[in-house]
């Protein structure tokens, strides 16, 4: 449940709630008191209605009754009816506080009872409007004093929030509850302040956290293009100083090819020393000779005698000492 305003409620309890703002203004306090009170029966998280609820019943209850009525008031059944009803049915535990602090509108423990129902069904401006009342007649209630903040923290007052969590840990600086809190509040703070909460959302976006939104636009190519330059370079740096150790290394020399490509030098040559290729390596140029032969229309009819031997086991069947390759060329143009 969300607190609401003037807007958000029924016109039939907009107009009695009107009513009731007439009455407060003619001092017929007891008439407002009234129709206040009913309109927040009906419509609980109406805030407008409980802050002149109670301006209403402060009006009316002047400094405050004597020490037999606080004593009544503390032990009447209407707030025990209300600790009763707090967990089952909260709502109902904040009208029966409020029944008791129409005659007693000092009352701390209606008030304190009526603060953990607002909590409990997500009413946090509900509960600081009575919680404050609690914390200025006790400043030094540490418990107050935390809640106090805790719902300050839920209403969105991060500051007033963070002003008596500081207070707290300067009365004493051992109490690491409050230190908690505290770190936890700091870490809320920034989050809020730099824009990181529309992380939560589902479209959330670093985009939406910054104002401008041409200029995440642009940061974003920037940075994809820097990164991008910067990684294959330190990718090329490292698999040339891999092929110095490895030179026969075909592998190292298809990426950095690869990589050369990707940056658009497509001129580029990658030399290897002749005294560095391997057998694999020498037929894997015989097989690419093979290849641009055939794409010119030139048929081979015997393998080199690299490859060969080694289909062979190492046998060569010719026994020649030379490399003898018999090339037949088709004519297509005949």
């Amino acid at each position: 449940m969300a607190e609401k305003s003037l807007n958000d409620i029924p016109r039939a309890l907009r107009e009695q709630f009107d009513r009731g703002m007439a009455a407060y203004n003619k001092q017929n306090l007891d008439y407002a008191i009234t129709l206040f009170t009913d309109v927040l029966q009906k419509e609980p998280a109406f805030y407008d209605c409980r802050e002149a609820l109670r301006a209403a019943q402060f009006r009316k209850g002047g400094k405050g009754p004597g020490l037999f009525k606080k004593f009544l008031g503390q032990a009447s059944p209407v707030l025990a009816k209300a600790q009763i009803a707090l967990r089952t049915n909260p709502p109902e535990a904040l009208h029966c506080a409020e029944e008791v602090l129409n005659e007693d509108p000092k009352n701390h423990a209606a008030h304190e009872l009526l603060a953990r129902a607002a909590m409990n069904i997500g009413l946090p401006r509900t509960a600081v409007l009575s919680l404050e009342i609690v914390f200025k007649a006790n400043p030094g209630d540490r418990g107050v004093a935390i809640r106090l903040a805790q719902a300050l923290v839920a209403a969105g007052q991060v500051a007033r929030a963070d002003k008596i969590y500081s207070d707290l840990l300067a009365s004493n600086p051992a109490d690491l509850e409050v230190a908690r809190a505290y770190k936890d509040l700091g870490a809320r703070r920034t989050i809020h302040e730099k824009g990181y909460a529309e992380f939560g959302s589902s479209d959330a976006s670093y985009r939406n956290a910054l104002k401008d939104k041409e200029e995440a636009v642009t940061l974003e190519q920037e940075q994809r293009t820097v990164k991008a330059e910067d990684v294959s370079q330190r990718l090329l740096d490292d698999h040339e100083e891999r092929l110095a150790r490895e030179p026969g290394n075909l592998k190292v020399l298809r990426n950095i090819a690869d990589l050369h490509a990707q940056a658009g030098r497509l001129g580029h040559r990658v030399d290897q020393p002749p005294e560095g290729r391997t057998a694999r390596q020498r037929e894997v140029a015989a097989l690419g000779k093979e290849r641009r032969w055939h794409m010119a229309g030139v048929q081979p009819l015997e393998l080199p005698r690299q490859r060969r031997r080694e289909q062979t086991g190492g046998i060569d069947h010719r026994g020649g000492s030379q490399l003898r390759a018999v090339i037949r060329y088709q004519n297509h143009s005949a």
